[in-house]
């Protein structure tokens, strides 16, 4: 009768439709309110900006999930074994969280292939205790309240996003992130989205290495508010391709720029890991250490310079828990040649990333296997297999006239795949057709966050 009463009550939980009406305040440390703050509710992909007294508001309905199982694929769970059919090859992952947000563990994450499977889900908790289990399989993502004694409790939370947080809305309840630049982006759970929660945003810290596109914001910025610029090439086998885009994007306080390379040119793959590496030569981390590196130039919309330079994508730092880190232009290969150091909010790379946040650290031999096409390994699923350079600089360093473009006239990496390692680059459409976008591979922009804080209780209005 116990165990009743709870699913009953999670599944009300589930299906009830409540109005959206969210509201506060952001400030900084010093009690500031802070304006053109961006605010996240990250279960609902809503998005809004603070006014000139830091405040926000979130007032919609909210989104209704299909309660059903996902559409195209077949799988049950019996005795502690989970049994699913795929149509084709797709990465599987089922993760136990308890019904408080909680990451308890996971229990599967590996790539399928086409057919029939049976695997064994270890039990992580009381065989009588209540959980959301969450099942990714391919784009989909479904939730599914879960007693082991019992298997999977219908009925299911369905959705195509492939959104990490999910399990937060299936128990209403959702994360608030705010992010600014120049500030570290915070994110809060809310038990209700009815009431009041104001957020407190540190500075962003001046460490002298590179930042993580997650804490510094850029990544959210670039998400919401890029654009695309080309720059085409000759690779040494004579194949005339983009060989950099560079993303850059417009906000109130910040222009964000991320520079991604062509990886039939170069990319972080290297030892045992490297993908489509000359064999004789091959490819090692040491060779993207002190070596590897960006020049550009950023100017207004006047066509003066602001920035010109050089950044750097990794070199050694006993700053960092890897020993290497991103310099930026402030050391290793980087430089400043043009402009002003103070203008310079957040810089990073995907390297650093990959070592630093995403907590690869021991990854300076060989990096994951994957294969031409940067498939996801299960077993290093945030890895960024593309060489990424990121800058943000000041809004106010462009003038009245704003934020104009990027130049940059050739690009150089030592090796490259193809042993042409400078090649002269010119202003280009996007690709016409996505199978000639060899961009097409990317990971999203924030793969990953990390485990969010206890809840914080809002009020109800």
């Amino acid at each position: 009768m116990l165990k009743t009463c709870l699913i009953i009550l999670v599944l009300n939980l589930l299906v009830s439709a409540q109005v959206i009406d969210l509201c506060g305040t952001v400030k900084n440390s010093n009690g500031d309110a802070l304006p053109n703050v961006d605010v996240f509710l990250e279960g609902q992909n809503a998005h809004t900006v603070t006014d000139s007294k830091g405040y926000y508001h979130f007032q919609l309905l909210p989104v209704v999930h299909g309660i059903s199982s996902p559409s195209g694929v077949n799988f049950r769970i019996k005795n502690g074994i989970m049994s699913f059919a795929l149509s084709k090859q797709a990465p599987v992952s089922v993760d136990l969280f308890g019904i408080n947000g909680k990451r308890i563990g996971g229990a599967v994450e590996r790539v399928f292939s086409e057919g029939t499977h049976n695997v064994a889900l270890p039990i992580m908790v009381s065989s009588a205790a209540l959980n959301v289990l969450r099942v990714k399989i391919g784009p989909s993502v479904s939730l599914y309240k879960y007693i082991p004694d019992l298997g999977v409790v219908q009925p299911s939370v369905k959705t195509e996003r492939n959104d990490f947080r999910l399990f937060k809305t299936a128990l209403s309840a959702d994360t608030l992130r705010a992010s600014k630049a120049g500030y570290k982006t915070e994110r809060i759970s809310v038990s209700q989205l009815k009431g009041t929660a104001d957020v407190i945003l540190d500075s962003l810290e001046n460490s002298g290495i590179g930042s993580n596109p997650v804490d510094d914001g850029s990544g959210d910025r670039l998400k919401q508010y890029g654009q695309a610029q080309y720059f085409w090439g000759e690779l040494g086998n004579g194949s005339f391709e983009p060989i950099v885009r560079i993303t850059h994007a417009v906000s109130a306080d910040a222009v964000d720029i991320e520079i991604t390379f062509n990886p039939h040119f170069v990319d972080n793959t290297y030892g045992t890991g490297s993908i489509g590496w000359p064999h004789k030569r091959g490819h090692t981390f040491n060779d993207l250490v002190g070596s590897d590196h960006v020049e550009l130039s950023v100017v207004n919309g006047d066509g003066n310079t602001v920035f010109y330079g050089k950044l750097d994508l990794i070199s050694r730092s006993e700053k960092a828990a890897s020993g290497y880190a991103c310099l930026g232009p402030f050391g290793g290969d980087g430089e400043i040649k043009t402009g002003d150091p103070s203008t310079i909010i957040s810089f990073g790379g995907s390297l650093d990333d990959n070592l630093n946040y995403y907590g690869y650290s021991d990854m300076t031999v060989n990096s994951p296997q994957t294969d031409s096409t940067y498939s996801v390994n299960p077993d290093y699923p945030y890895w960024n297999y593309y060489v990424q350079y990121r800058l943000t600089l000041d809004i106010d360093v462009f003038g009245n006239s704003g934020y104009g473009e990027v130049h940059m006239t050739s690009v150089h990496a030592s090796p490259a795949k193809e042993d042409k390692e400078t090649i002269i680059v010119e202003d280009g459409p996007p690709p016409e057709r996505e199978i000639d976008n060899p961009f097409r591979f990317l990971p999203p922009t924030n793969i990953t966050i990390p485990d969010p804080p206890d809840t914080t209780i809002v009020p109800p209005a």
